[in-house]
């Protein structure tokens, strides 16, 4: 099988192949499988899938903001767990800006989420993005359900160029 990475909008029948790399994937929370469904179909314009060998290796969701459609919100990154360290993730974050390019990027993270928060830094600083951030979501938002702070990181506004990072 060819081992050629492919970057692509997904299609519904992606959707419980989402489901099951967000579950491989901690610790990204997991939704419900009806959830992936939804961002397979209704939202793949702002999704990207990375596949090799017809596997599904990682994942981009994202969405346009309803109230500032110029801002592109990332919702949760993935990479499959034999695939990270390999900037994977940049370039899935790269094709899916390159398709309909927003002024802005917006992205919550918890504190303990190093990897993401290393992530998303360096993929600013190799490009040039202007990153700002402030609380996002508080603890206490989240209800009974035991949750960190979500701080959100805004990144923009984006130098629109090709990037070799």
């Amino acid at each position: 099988m060819d081992n050629q990475l492919i970057l692509r909008a997904p299609a519904i029948e992606d959707g419980p192949r989402l489901f099951d790399l967000i579950q491989r994937s901690p610790p990204l929370e997991l939704n419900s499988p009806y959830a992936y469904l939804l961002i397979a179909d209704h939202f793949s314009a702002t999704t990207v899938i990375a596949e090799r060998g017809g596997r599904l290796i990682g994942c981009v969701t994202s969405y346009r903001r309803p109230d500032r459609p110029e801002t592109l919100f990332i919702w949760q990154v993935a990479v499959a767990p034999g695939e990270r360290g390999q900037g994977l993730a940049k370039q899935m974050l790269d094709a899916l800006i390159r398709r309909r390019p927003p002024a802005w990027v917006e992205t919550t993270i918890s504190a303990s989420n190093h990897a993401s928060l290393r992530m998303f830094r360096t993929w600013a600083e190799q490009r040039r993005y202007p990153l700002q951030h402030a609380i996002g979501y508080a603890a206490d938002l989240f209800g009974h359900q035991p949750h960190e702070e979500e701080v959100l990181y805004r990144f923009g506004p984006l130098i629109h160029q090709e990037t070799t990072a």
